[in-house]
């Protein structure tokens, strides 16, 4: 621990032993201190692990050539799974997007204590497979019409990274619309990005760490 790391944990730990005092807590000295400590280490834990999702994330930027796509659709342990299928998709990750609470987890998100979607980000190569196709697929394996696919919340969303994706997106939806494929309205809905919260490392490749990747929604 570098030594202003250190003074910080000691003004924190004075803090909290200071208000654990002053709200009496309890009369034993050593019960303060225990909570301080715990408070301390709990900040520090959770600090550590926002740090390394943030930096594993920076690392996972598309390289040269590369383009990124992001979709939400329910659970997101299918979308990547239904994604990494296709050729040209060099990589996926899951995370959270779309809301405005900071650093929301998988337990805030699916008890609807965060206000984001579980959503795939796709690195892709426009030489093999083009943004269109992307756009595409998706309505393929989620009809642009449904509301009711497990996730949360449910909805069906296209985060577009720059105005051509807008343009292609809408243009995709609205061939959709046209086609006539469904009676009911088209609910996809196509925003711009926002920050992308990197899930917990147990979600990455969820099906496919579990021999289960090869899900029912087929290219």
């Amino acid at each position: 621990m570098s030594p202003a790391r250190a003074q910080e944990v000691r003004g924190i730990r004075k803090l909290v032993t200071l208000k654990l005092h002053r709200k009496e807590v309890g009369p034993n000295k050593h019960l303060h201190e225990y909570m301080a400590a715990l408070i301390v280490a709990m900040a520090l834990g959770a600090g550590f692990v926002l740090a390394q999702r943030s930096a594993t994330l920076a690392a996972q930027k598309p390289e040269a050539g590369m383009e990124t796509a992001t979709f939400a659709g329910g659970c997101f342990w299918s979308l990547e799974a239904a994604f990494r299928q296709l050729k040209g998709v060099t990589d996926t990750m899951v995370g959270y997007t779309g809301g405005t609470i900071a650093n929301p987890t998988y337990e805030t998100v699916s008890s609807h204590r965060a206000d984001h979607l579980e959503a795939c980000r796709v690195t892709f190569d426009p030489a093999q497979v083009s943004y269109e196709q992307l756009v595409e697929y998706f309505f393929k394996i989620h009809s642009p019409t449904t509301t009711n696919y497990i996730g949360s919340p449910s909805r069906l969303l296209i985060f577009f990274h720059n105005t051509e994706q807008e343009t292609v997106a809408k243009s995709a939806r609205e061939k959709w619309r046209e086609s006539g494929a469904s009676r009911r309205p088209t609910v996809t809905e196509i925003i711009p990005e926002s920050q992308f919260y990197l899930a917990e490392e147990d979600h990455q490749r969820y099906l496919e760490k579990h021999g289960l990747a090869t899900c029912k929604m087929q290219p």
